[in-house]
Parts: C-alpha cells; structure tokens; sequence
C-alpha cells in the first residue's frame, strides 16, 4: 500500500511539474504573441498616419494639377487670340 501511495503521490509531483511548464510555455506564447499584437498596432498606426499624409499630399496635387490645367487653357486662349491678332496684322 505504501508502494502504491509513494508511486502516486511521485505521480502526482510529475504532473504537476507538466502542468506548471505547460502554464509556463502557454503564458510564454501568449506574452510573445501579445508583444507582437502590439509592435503590429504601432506599425498599423504609423502606416495609418503615413496613409493620412499621402492623401493630403494627393488633395494638394490634385488642387494644383487643376489650377495648372486652367491656366494651361487661358495660355491656349491667349494663343489662339495673338495667332488672329498676327494674322490680321499680317493681311494688313
């Protein structure tokens, strides 16, 4: 009987040894993983706030490509006017 309590009671300290490294090894995983949920949400903020950025810059670029554009058609105006004003001059 003492036998069978002895290997029991060694049964038991092993298990719970297992048990206490499987907690250990779990709560290692989980704190590593949860330090990378961290570092990837400071990534995902940064790229966030880069994205924010680039679609002030694209608005800004997009203002200046129209203002260009309608000067761009005032030039052509201006153009197309001295091209006639030098014609009439020239048949004068």
């Amino acid at each position: 009987v003492y036998f069978l309590k002895f290997n029991l009671c060694d049964f038991l300290t092993y298990l719970s040894y297992f048990v206490i490294t499987l907690v250990l090894i779990l709560y290692l995983l989980f704190s590593i993983f949860y330090i990378l949920y961290f570092i990837f949400y400071i990534l995902y903020f940064i790229f966030y706030i880069l994205y924010f950025i680039f679609y002030i810059l694209y608005f800004i670029f997009y203002i200046l490509y129209f203002i260009f554009y309608i000067l761009y058609f005032i030039f052509y105006i201006l153009y197309f006017i001295f091209y006639i004003l030098y014609f009439i001059f020239y048949i004068l």
